[in-house]
């Protein structure tokens, strides 16, 4: 029923340095007052998700598997296009002959979603499409442009960028809170959206360490721990070994850590985040330096927590962190005594919690990914027009191109630029993202 979306925008400027009240401040060399309201659909969503569709199946029919074809979803007739509702006002100004400019900008989002709602198993469907769901975005843009310098032989030019967004959640399905999990293999919920909360919240425990020799008894006869009383634990508590993952008590009723002890644990989305350019010429020389930014996001690093029982691909999972059990001789520790000096500072589950620990998400993943990249860098030379001229060009320019030379950071992973779930409800999370190459560019550019 509704094939076609309708999505009108109107937007209006008043360059106000064009004022003769304006004008006699001298002050200004540019003075803009920019507005604008539009709708704007979201066509990346599937095909055919308001029709009733069939998918092939096979299915057992006495002593013999059969092939057929069952309704794969519930129709929804009246599902219409996503819309984004954006207002945004600016201002765009201009100094000392636009030497500096700065251009400031405010805008409120609201978007209208497409979610699936939770159906009862009853009703042989897990979910349908609907129109239900919104949130809102309110960000503040910031852009200067300066030249700094600017003769005949020498000028440099800056320009920085910022940006600041914040969102929440305004509406759900009818629930108030809903769990997602970005699919890594650990069946576990691992973002929380609730509304009046914003996106991308990390949920789980949050980890308080590591299980010491000292919460267990030990008993030499058998050279077993038994986990002592009042210690709280999670799973079963005969399984529960010194140097595996220790989970806060929230709830503080009993000693169970269960689900009821799960909460947020970091979110996704920046503090701010923007970039800084310099560019520089010198003759026939030209020099373009880029910096990009972010401050104040994190990362759940699932690429940290994946791995057999004895490796991973990340250097934070080494010896030298990890609660080991085995001496340099290569015998293994029993002894309370020996085993806490073996393990004095460790911060890393032991080899054993490997996979059990990991099938919980908990804060010791979720880092720290703000970052300072050295994003590009051009190195040019123009050669003089009298002398290429000689051989009968117009241009002739050399240059080199750095992309993605450095990265500052304290996130352990690869890099903290990603986020390999491509659903935008379960944003921030490395799993096995393949790391940005460096690269190098040499070029020639010639005009006749």
């Amino acid at each position: 029923n509704n094939k076609w979306g309708y999505f009108p925008a109107v937007s209006a400027a008043w360059r106000v340095s064009e004022e003769d009240f304006i004008k006699k401040l001298n002050v200004f060399s540019d003075l803009k007052f920019r507005i604008g309201y539009g709708l704007a659909g979201n066509n990346r969503i599937g095909s055919y998700n308001s029709l009733a569709l069939m998918s092939s199946i096979i299915t057992a029919m006495g002593d013999q598997l059969t092939p057929g074809y069952a309704s794969k979803q519930i129709p929804n007739p009246d599902l219409k296009w996503e819309a984004n509702k954006t207002f945004n006002m600016g201002v765009d100004l201009g100094f000392l002959n636009q030497r500096i400019t700065v251009s400031p900008e405010f805008y409120i989002n609201r978007s209208n979603l497409l979610l699936n709602a939770q159906l009862p198993y009853s009703s042989g469907y897990q979910s349908m499409l609907i129109n239900a769901g919104e949130t809102k975005n309110v960000g503040v843009e910031l852009t200067v442009n300066t030249v700094n310098f600017s003769t005949k032989k020498f000028s440099w030019n800056t320009t920085l960028t910022l940006s600041h967004n914040k969102n929440s959640v305004k509406a759900l399905t009818g629930e108030a809170v809903q769990l997602y999990e970005a699919r890594f293999g650990f069946n576990q919920n691992t973002h929380r959206i609730a509304v009046g909360e914003p996106l991308g919240q990390f949920y789980g425990y949050i980890t308080e360490g590591l299980y010491q020799v000292d919460d267990f008894n030990y008993d030499a006869s058998t050279q077993t721990y038994t986990l002592k009383d009042g210690v709280p634990y999670h799973g079963d508590k005969g399984q529960i070994r010194p140097g595996m993952w220790k989970f806060k008590n929230l709830t503080g009723d009993d000693n169970v850590i269960d689900e009821n002890d799960k909460t947020v644990i970091g979110n996704a989305q920046p503090k701010f985040y923007g970039g800084l350019n310099n560019s520089f010429t010198y003759k026939g020389f030209d020099l373009s330096i880029f910096l990009t930014f972010s401050y104040g996001n994190e990362v759940l690093n699932a690429t940290s927590k994946v791995g057999s029982l004895n490796y991973n691909a990340l250097d934070v999972m080494n010896s030298s962190n990890r609660w080991m059990t085995i001496n340099s001789d290569g015998q293994k520790v029993t002894d309370p005594g020996e085993l806490a000096a073996l393990n004095a500072g460790k911060t890393v589950a032991a080899y054993h919690d490997a996979q059990q620990g990991d099938n919980y998400i908990h804060s010791w993943a979720v880092e720290d990914a703000s970052y300072l990249k050295l994003s590009n860098v051009t190195l040019g030379y123009t050669f003089p027009k009298n002398l290429i001229a000689r051989i009968g060009l117009k241009n002739l320019r050399l240059y080199a191109t750095g992309n993605n030379l450095l990265t500052w950071t304290k996130y352990s992973g690869f890099d903290p630029e990603v986020s390999t779930m491509k659903s935008g409800l379960t944003p921030g999370v490395d799993f096995g993202a393949y790391p940005l190459s460096r690269s190098f560019i040499f070029g020639l550019n010639v005009a006749f």
